[in-house]
């Protein structure tokens, strides 16, 4: 399993490099963003502006939101906790056969029994 799994940890400084870089720069640019449509959309600064549906400046703003979301989820190391535990059972299985010949199953469930209790 480490075979698989180590080489992907060397990625870790880079995208927690790239993720910090990221949200400091979405970061900079929403908060212009969002400070620009409430100028305009809330405070009404220029009231030369049209009806609120149908435009591009709520669309935008959904899609800055969403990009930004995207950042915030990057995950430090490129696989979950759920890909390695699929990756066990991949590995396991074919194993258990071969556990079975060495170890009576009288005995393992009672191990597993004593492990639960």
């Amino acid at each position: 399993m480490l075979v698989v799994v180590a080489p992907l940890t060397f990625f870790a400084v880079k995208l927690t490099l790239a993720r910090r870089i990221a949200q400091r720069e979405l970061g900079t640019l929403s908060s212009r963003y969002v400070n620009s449509f409430r100028r305009k959309w809330v405070q009404g600064v220029n009231r030369q502006h049209g009806p609120l549906l149908g435009t591009a400046d709520i669309q935008s703003l959904a899609d800055l939101g969403n990009a930004f979301d995207t950042v915030s989820d990057m995950r430090i190391l490129p696989f979950s906790t759920k890909t390695v535990l699929r990756l066990a059972i991949v590995v396991a299985a074919p194993l258990a056969p071969l556990t079975l010949t060495i170890v009576p199953l009288d005995r393992m469930v009672e191990g597993l029994v004593k492990l639960l209790l």
